[in-house]
């Protein structure tokens, strides 16, 4: 894997853990009715 790979995946892992986080505080919000905001 070169350095333009590492960086293509290392970014894709990086949104999808934004994604997943995002998925999560939303569901929260969804079920106690709380205003969450995500800062990065």
């Amino acid at each position: 894997m070169n350095n333009e790979e590492t960086i293509t995946s290392t970014t894709r892992q990086e949104l999808d853990i934004i994604r997943s986080t995002r998925a999560q505080v939303m569901s929260h919000r969804e079920l106690t009715g709380e205003n969450l905001f995500l800062a990065w």
